[in-house]
């Protein structure tokens, strides 16, 4: 009768330390497949970075219809208000100043009014009447100047005979500020009326006013603008 094979006691101990190597190895292992702490958090912030961008963008797509509707409108909107002050700048306002603002010096105004011709009813030459009044408050010196109808404001280069500019000329005789009044009537030969309310406002920029500053005369020489005006003095 064959006896069971048995391990002899110092052979089972001698292979203890052998298995729980292999279990500690196991253990090892498993613990380095486990996900770590700081793998979890940067998979959730990856999850929860990727739901809100999704839902980001459905937000945006779910604005989209309205955003294209609402662009066009805008841009609508845009234009409409530029050519609003495109025609109050047609209808009334002053051009810029022409000239240097400097004693002597001839300055040009320039003012967009009613579009009409040499030739049109009523005339630009006897049915409207434009004076400005420019006054230097410092010494209170005032003075009224004409001003006339100037086609397209480039005449006699272009030979226009119609056009909607108004001009007036003016040569300050004092440094500092002058101040300026627009008066613009119209009516049937007003333009050789004496009264100063004869006829009616012509609207446009009748009653516009402004200022400018006027400085010293830097010209020499043969500029007679360093001189002044001619004057009569009676000898």
């Amino acid at each position: 009768m064959d006896l069971p094979h048995c391990i002899p006691p110092e052979a089972a101990l001698r292979q203890l330390p052998n298995v729980f190597s292999h279990d500690a190895a196991c253990n090892k292992m498993d613990r380095a497949d486990a996900p770590q702490p700081s793998n979890l958090r940067n998979s959730f912030r990856e999850i929860v970075s990727g739901t809100i961008r999704a839902a980001g963008f459905s937000v945006v797509m779910s604005f989209y219809p309205l955003f294209r509707r609402l662009v066009p409108l805008a841009f609508t909107l845009l234009l409409s208000s530029g050519t609003v002050q495109m025609a109050r700048a047609q209808q009334g306002a002053a051009l810029p100043v022409e000239g240097e603002l400097k004693r002597w010096h001839t300055l040009t105004f320039d003012f967009a009014g009613p579009s009409t011709s040499e030739t049109a009813t009523p005339n630009p030459f006897t049915d409207y009447r434009m004076d400005v009044t420019f006054t230097h408050p410092t010494t209170g010196t005032m003075m009224v100047v004409p001003g006339y109808y100037a086609a397209d404001g480039d005449a006699a280069n272009t030979s226009a005979s119609s056009g909607n500019i108004w001009r007036v000329h003016f040569a300050p005789d004092r440094v500092g500020e002058w101040t300026y009044t627009v008066s613009f009537r119209s009516g049937t030969n007003v333009a050789t009326a004496d009264s100063a309310t004869a006829g009616n406002s012509a609207g446009y920029f009748d009653g516009y006013q402004g200022a400018c500053m006027i400085a010293p005369s830097d010209k020499t020489g043969p500029d007679f603008r360093a001189k002044g005006r001619l004057e009569y003095v009676g000898r």
